[in-house]
């Protein structure tokens, strides 16, 4: 027989055991994996609103589970159908730990529901949990956000202003039709003037609203509304003061009423 031949054969019968010695040492591996992940616990990370032990619960996950026998696509779209729960996932840690990890959706405002109750809306708009008492105190109500288009943008204005460290927080989102005078307008806290933002370039806006309460004018203290519909500039609608004609006539009104307590006691008028 040819020399080539021989070590070809050689060769090809070294390679045939050695395939057979590797399966067998990897179908041993892979069984004493598999009896390794039989999961004896359940573990969620990433709970800061849910109760893990309810989400657990609801998910139908009780230990002993065999991770090889668990339908993990279908887990996980059971776990992320829970209002609360944006993202799911199922990493098993061995020896026997199954670990949930949750991302929470995260509310940026809050709206009215059917029913006229408080309800939370996440960054797309969309509303997934009744809002409780802290909800409404700590995030923007939108009002008029009749649409789903109208309610984007709400939580895109509510998302923009929480960016905005020198701005005060957001109390009120006033939306509305596009038509509709001055809509966009906000309310915002420790502000008593309404900021109008109208149509436009959200960011700009903004940026000039910090400018001018950083600036500190006095007029802020006095305004009826601060509109900043207009390119580059931030206009302050303020009351004008009582002086002049008004005055006048405060103090003419004042002088006509009879004066019941003439020293200024504070007493009952006296008569002779």
């Amino acid at each position: 027989m040819p020399r080539r031949l021989v070590a070809a054969l050689l060769a090809a019968g070294g390679f045939a055991a050695g395939w057979s010695l590797g399966s067998a040492v990897l179908e041993a591996t892979a069984r004493r994996w598999d009896g390794a992940l039989t999961l004896q616990r359940v573990q969620v990370a990433g709970c800061r609103r849910l109760d893990p032990a309810q989400l657990v619960a609801a998910a139908g996950l009780q230990a002993p589970l065999r991770w090889t026998a668990l339908d993990r696509g279908a887990l996980v779209e059971k776990l992320q159908a829970h209002p609360w729960v944006a993202r799911a996932r199922l990493t098993a840690l061995p020896p026997g730990t199954l670990l949930v990890g949750v991302e929470e959706r995260r509310p940026v405002a809050v709206s009215s529901g059917p029913q006229g109750a408080a309800v939370l809306l996440d960054a797309s708009g969309r509303a997934f949990a009744p809002a409780a008492d802290e909800d409404v105190d700590a995030l923007p109500r939108l009002v008029d956000d009749a649409s789903p288009e109208l309610r984007a943008r709400g939580v895109g204005i509510a998302r923009a202003l929480a960016e905005r460290r020198h701005l005060p927080a957001a109390r009120e989102i006033v939306l509305g039709p596009p038509e509709a005078w001055g809509r966009p307008t906000l309310r915002l806290a420790g502000l008593t003037a309404p900021v109008v933002l109208g149509p436009g370039l959200l960011a700009d806006k903004l940026g000039r609203l910090e400018r001018l309460l950083a600036a500190d004018v006095e007029e802020l203290a006095d305004a009826e509304r601060i509109d900043l519909r207009f390119a580059e500039r931030a206009i302050l609608k303020v009351s004008p003061p009582r002086t002049g004609a008004a005055q006048r006539r405060e103090g003419a009104d004042a002088a006509s009423r009879p004066n019941r307590d003439p020293a200024g006691s504070g007493g009952p008028e006296t008569r002779g």
